[in-house]
């Protein structure tokens, strides 16, 4: 267990997962089989050893599925919903979310639904802290052989330019966790994508964007590919055996 005073945590559930339906056709993403349980166990597993207590998640596409399966408590963790109607995004089902808390739950973790990115929660937070950060995000090292827009950093680590949409073999991208201040927008009225509009925004307004670097065990399940390494490594809980680490 980390001594981490923070103990919520928003997790954004709500995407259809197109890309993974070849292989998860029967029901909404964060639901897929590991080891015959939901992957989004496995991922509330983890953030409960660091210190979770009370989970908020952005669901929508066949969100009835999700509520079904874990209710309103999970392992002595409470499990609140934000349910969208239509789909809002990411960044609108996000904004959703956050409406159900209050101003001393901040700063809040926010996590993708279909990752998980065993990052050194506590670190991240005296990080995010010791940087005054409006947001962290947690960031990890290209993969090889892919290519994504990296991200832009000053000699700080802080964030002036938000993955780029020129890719780079050698670099830092988005992890998918986040820590957030008190929200920095109002709730958009149209779906909106947190990651190519409210952050780059959040940029452009000058508020303080931090990379957090960690080299921490990362797995996605959004493409069939990675859902079926994902089913290989988690059952052996990675993260346990290779501990969380900032970047120095």
């Amino acid at each position: 267990m980390t001594h981490m005073h923070i103990q919520t945590a928003v997790v954004l559930a709500g995407g259809q997962g197109q890309r993974l339906r070849p292989a998860v056709a029967d029901r909404p993403k964060p639901l897929a089989d590991i080891a015959g349980r939901p992957f989004l166990t496995h991922l509330l597993d983890f953030w409960i050893e660091q210190g979770i207590r009370r989970f908020v998640l952005a669901v929508g596409y066949r969100w009835e599925m999700i509520v079904g399966q874990l209710g309103d408590d999970y392992r002595g963790a409470r499990i609140d919903y934000a349910i969208e109607s239509t789909p809002l995004g990411t960044g609108g089902g996000l904004l959703r979310a956050l409406q159900q808390l209050e101003r001393d739950d901040y700063p809040v973790f926010v996590m993708n639904g279909d990752t998980l990115f065993a990052v050194d929660a506590s670190a991240m937070l005296a990080a995010h802290r010791k940087r005054q950060a409006d947001l962290t995000l947690a960031c990890r090292r290209q993969p090889a052989g892919a290519r994504f827009g990296a991200l832009v950093l000053d000699a700080t680590d802080r964030i002036f330019q938000f993955n780029t949409g020129s890719a780079v073999e050698d670099g830092w991208i988005n992890g998918g966790v986040y820590l957030l201040e008190h929200p920095l927008v109002d709730i958009p009225q149209q779906p909106v994508s947190l990651e190519q509009e409210l952050i780059p925004g959040w940029l452009a307004m000058g508020r303080a964007v931090w990379a957090f670097r960690s080299e921490a065990f990362f797995i996605d399940i959004g493409v069939p590919d990675d859902y079926q390494q994902a089913r290989r490594l988690l059952p052996q809980r990675p993260w346990a055996t290779r501990p969380a680490r900032p970047c120095l």
